[in-house]
């Protein structure tokens, strides 16, 4: 998110990172390091390796780090953050997680973007395209991916291809 978002939002701009694997972290940060916002100027981008399922409902700040690089900063405020976003996430987590999402977005009065969501409707692509004909494996196939997304990833049951209108009903509310 911060590669396609730091041109195009104005500065300055501080990031924070979150995932649970500290490499996916390092690697994410190098990747940054060169993003400059729209007037310019280098961004800060700071790592949180962080189990997400340790955040508590209504905590105004993100819980202590898990097995964190040296180089983490102690955790950070929800306050005052412009922007909230995550990437092939949603459908990972449970309506109880969105519902705390939500909540502390609108309590903290920023912006959500989530992107790269199962939605369930996916489909192969036939390897001849003139062919409209879909193997019947494809729904099994489907249908098997779409009931382990709704498995509990340790976060409560997992909503899978239902988090989106989920959590577009709770941020409405």
């Amino acid at each position: 998110n911060p590669r396609h978002l730091a041109a195009r939002l104005p500065g300055p701009q501080q990031w924070t990172l979150i995932d649970h694997d500290a490499g996916l972290l390092q690697r994410a940060r190098s990747h940054c390091a060169d993003l400059r916002d729209a007037e310019g100027a280098a961004l800060r981008v700071d790592t949180l390796c962080l189990d997400l399922g340790a955040l508590a409902p209504g905590a105004p700040d993100l819980p202590a780090p898990i097995a964190c690089p040296p180089d983490t900063p102690a955790p950070v405020s929800h306050a005052g953050a412009d922007l909230v976003c995550a990437s092939a996430l949603l459908d990972l987590m449970s309506a109880a997680w969105l519902a705390r999402l939500a909540e502390t977005c609108a309590q903290v009065g920023c912006a959500l973007l989530i992107t790269l969501s199962v939605d369930g409707s996916w489909r192969f692509l036939p390897r001849d395209p003139a062919s409209a004909a879909a193997d019947p494996d494809d729904a099994f196939v489907r249908d098997a991916f779409n009931a382990h997304q709704r498995r509990d990833k340790g976060l409560g049951a997992a909503l899978g291809p239902a988090a989106a209108p989920v959590l577009a009903e709770q941020l409405a509310a």
